[in-house]
């Protein structure tokens, strides 16, 4: 996985449920040792999904612009 990202990536939710939607929220403080690295991630979109169990994992994935 990556740990450095110039835009926020993608998340793909990966689960037996369905419907979730969750953003990636990366650290924008350029003093911070963390710059550029996911430090959250929030639900969004006003769906938590259902049917997902404590086996569900997510992928970030770039977006190239």
């Amino acid at each position: 996985m990556r740990s450095f990202f110039f835009s926020p990536p993608e998340v793909e939710v990966i689960g037996t449920g369905s419907g979730a939607e969750v953003t990636a929220i990366l650290d924008q403080n350029t003093s911070s040792s963390n710059y550029g690295k996911v430090i959250k991630l929030s639900v969004t979109g006003g769906s938590e999904g259902s049917g997902y169990t404590t086996n569900t994992s997510y992928k970030l994935k770039q977006v190239f612009n």
